[in-house]
């Protein structure tokens, strides 16, 4: 895709682990039901395409900044400090809504 920043190599055990840790995360949503839209970002971790898996965090920010851990979360773990996404997961730029340590 044009204007994004070509995904460096991660290994597959780092993103299992990102995942394993959304996952968590995730489970403490909606009564352990957890977030779609965080689902579908552990899923393209798990499948091994970091690429995806940002795409769909960018494109589900809207929803994912209603979690303040897993956009924290992302914001560190997930892009590159050169990443221009990066910023619109920035708590400080983007406030959240909410704890889903509740």
């Amino acid at each position: 895709m044009a204007g994004f920043e070509e995904a460096p190599s991660v290994s597959q055990e780092r993103m299992n682990g990102m995942a394993d840790d959304l996952e968590d995360m995730n489970n403490l949503l909606n009564n352990g039901r957890g977030a779609v839209c965080v689902e579908d970002v552990i899923l393209y971790l798990r499948r091994g395409d970091i690429a995806s898996a940002r795409n769909c965090a960018d494109t589900d920010q809207d929803k994912i900044r209603r979690f303040c851990e897993i956009q924290k979360y992302i914001f560190d773990h997930l892009f590159n400090s050169d990443d221009r996404r990066r910023r619109t997961f920035d708590t400080k730029r983007n406030p959240c809504g909410g704890s889903i340590y509740k």
